[in-house]
């Protein structure tokens, strides 16, 4: 049985989109462990309390360390704590503005699930 380019092709398609997603999946679990990622590259880190990005292919990995505003003191979660720290691996594209929003929004939907 002979293999076609096109199955060469695929065979090769399959396998690299096996081996972008063990890369995001180690990172992910890497900073679900508070461990840095090894297939992202360090790209920048904010003046927010210590927040750092890093940047794979085709993803960002967040380790968010801010000083606890008005904002996030409204919810149960972060009352009464000096920092907010916590992990995320995004798309690429996402900044971190948008990402720390989505977050807010899980945390202000877990306190109203929780108030009803």
């Amino acid at each position: 049985m002979t293999i076609t380019k096109k199955q060469k092709a695929l065979i090769v398609l399959i396998g690299l989109i096996l081996l972008w997603g063990m890369m995001i999946s180690t990172d992910a679990i890497r900073a679900s462990h508070r461990q840095r990622p090894i297939f992202a590259r360090y790209e920048i880190a904010y003046d927010d309390g210590g927040s750092v990005e890093y940047i794979g292919l085709f993803y960002k990995v967040y380790f968010v360390h801010q000083f606890c505003d008005s904002k996030w003191e409204n919810t149960k979660a972060f009352h009464n704590k000096t920092y907010v720290i916590f992990q995320k691996v995004g798309p690429w594209f996402e900044g971190i503005g948008a990402m720390i929003d989505r977050e807010y929004e899980k945390y202000e939907k877990i306190d109203e699930a929780a108030s009803e």
